[in-house]
């Protein structure tokens, strides 16, 4: 009788030990359903992006930043030649605005 309860305490042990661990093999038999489920999942339908005439995009982007410059470029020679209080209300502002854009 003594062998037969060392045995069955050194396995109890052993169990113990091995519900403990992050790889026991409760664990184990989780993600072995868990994978079998998802076999079974539907899956997301994939979304299709349509690409936009980038030549197109890139030009009118490129008109937009030398129309901008441009103005910045006609304030900056109105400053030179008259000085800062020369300028509009929405001259600065449009100023300030490009001086904290970059």
């Amino acid at each position: 009788g003594l062998i037969s309860h060392m045995g069955g305490a050194i396995l109890g042990y052993i169990s113990i030990q091995n519900i403990q661990s992050k790889n026991n093999i409760v664990n184990r038999f989780g993600k072995l359903i868990e994978w079998f489920k998802n076999l079974f999942k539907p899956k997301p339908k994939l979304k299709v992006a349509y690409k936009k005439d980038v030549a197109r995009d890139d030009y009118n982007y490129m008109d937009y930043k030398k129309a901008k410059q441009d103005k910045i470029d006609a304030i900056l020679d109105k400053i030179s030649k008259n000085g800062y209080d020369s300028l509009s209300k929405e001259e600065k502002e449009f100023l300030f605005k490009q001086s904290n854009e970059k």
